[in-house]
């Protein structure tokens, strides 16, 4: 048993070696970061030194900046980069400051709440999840330090143990919260001869300030596609997960062993299916031209790999049905995995799905990334094993799934298109 949990650890840590890094929208790293939140304003400045592509061939990176400077102009690239919550971008800048590219952008939020702007800021800007907590005196926030260093800040104190970080600011006086944060990372390609000249939005006016500043966060919501497709893919991917637990369980309860269990050679092996329609199974493909091995959860085969095709059919056997397979909508994966995962040992099973907007609360956790939440559901004897686990019962009686489900989905019809188009993936 702890060497299917050392495997599952193993599991989410090969997937946040891509998650955790610096973002890389459009292939460009910045090695330095400055940020600065004025809650009281609703105002977010970020400011990103010596910016480099990760690529090498000039002809790719001359397409990046070509885009680069199309986003910039609209004031859309560091929205589109970070993915914030309610930030949106009113003004930005790239410049050639003769040794380094700097990129500087201002954003503004409708948000009051101060620490849900704090928190919203820090958590995209770093890449990682944010604890926050507050008195009548101080300010505390607690992060991963891996991969990156604490620079220049007006923080009380900036206290670090082996694994965390923990800044505390002193509320009294307190205009701003300001950081500087250094990226660990391998020598990129200087862009100093690619961007020449300035790339510039032009200034917003102030009733474009006033108008977002004052408005509604449905506005924002409005504005923003990304993050309404997330929201309904969550949805529909916890949907998935109690349908195929489900299909799972009852699998079990006829045949008295999960799909694949009787399959498995040794005690201590674990058996992987990757619920996964044909298009994404590319992206785990070794001899695939998109293989992705960062998001290859069995990179070095510790797990006996099944095909989903055949995962499909022997619970179509085992109970006698025609079953309507059901995948994930995200049909590319951005800076979360796609697909869902099934495992299977002689002790049980674990399924488990990703839901970027549960967040984490006490029945969702984080992947390694220190980003994405997953849902978790496992059979009895699994529990002890699994962190913030359930079984399929527990999760569905359990009020915070229950208000997961009683979200808004903006454009379910959409997605109920979408998810039929996939009921026979496996079979055509």
């Amino acid at each position: 048993m702890k060497k299917i949990i050392y495997l599952f650890i193993s599991v989410v840590t090969m997937i946040s070696s891509l998650l955790a890094s610096n973002k890389r929208d459009l292939n460009i790293e910045a090695e330095e970061i400055y940020f600065a939140i004025y809650p009281a304003s609703q105002y977010l400045e970020i400011i990103e030194y010596n910016l480099r592509s990760i690529k090498r061939d000039k002809k790719e990176i001359s397409k990046d900046i070509v885009e680069l400077e199309k986003r910039v102009n609209k004031a859309q690239y560091s929205s589109q980069k970070y993915k914030f919550q309610d930030f949106i971008s009113i003004e930005e800048r790239i410049s050639n400051e003769k040794k380094f590219i700097k990129g500087e952008y201002h954003l503004l939020t409708p948000n009051k709440n101060s620490e849900e702007i704090i928190v919203d800021a820090f958590k995209h800007i770093l890449g990682r999840e944010i604890e926050f907590e507050a008195t009548s005196e101080s300010i505390k926030l607690y992060f991963d330090k891996t991969g990156v260093t604490i620079g220049e800040n007006n923080a009380t104190g900036i206290y670090h143990n082996d694994n965390q970080i923990m800044a505390i600011w002193k509320i009294k006086g307190l205009e701003k919260i300001e950081i500087v944060i250094h990226f660990k990372q391998n020598e990129g390609t200087s862009l100093l001869s690619y961007i020449e000249k300035s790339i510039a939005s032009p200034k917003p006016t102030e009733e474009e300030i006033s108008k977002i500043k004052n408005t509604s966060l449905t506005w924002i919501s409005s504005l923003n596609p990304f993050k309404q497709f997330q929201n309904d893919a969550d949805f529909i991917r916890l949907e998935h997960l109690v349908y195929w637990s489900g299909l799972i369980e009852k699998y079990h309860k006829k045949r008295g062993y999960y799909p694949f269990q009787n399959r498995l050679k040794e005690d201590n092996e674990i058996g992987l299916v990757r619920i996964a329609t044909k298009f994404q199974q590319r992206y785990f493909d070794k001899s695939s031209k998109i293989y992705m091995k960062n998001f290859d959860n069995n990179i070095d085969d510790s797990f006996r790999e099944f095909r989903v095709k055949d995962f499909i059919l022997e619970i179509e056997k085992g109970l006698e049905i025609s079953l309507d397979e059901r995948y994930d909508l995200q049909k590319i994966p951005t800076d979360t995995p796609i697909g869902y995962n099934y495992f299977v040992s002689d002790k049980g099973y674990l399924l488990w799905v990703t839901c970027k907007t549960c967040k984490v609360t006490p029945i969702s956790t984080l992947l390694m990334d220190g980003i994405t939440p997953t849902v978790n559901i496992v059979s009895p004897e699994m529990k002890e094993h699994v962190t913030k686990s359930l079984t399929r019962e527990e999760l569905l009686a359990h009020p915070i799934y229950r208000k997961w489900m009683a979200r808004k989905v903006y454009k379910l019809e959409y997605m109920r298109k979408l998810e039929k188009k996939l009921f026979r993936d496996s079979k055509e």
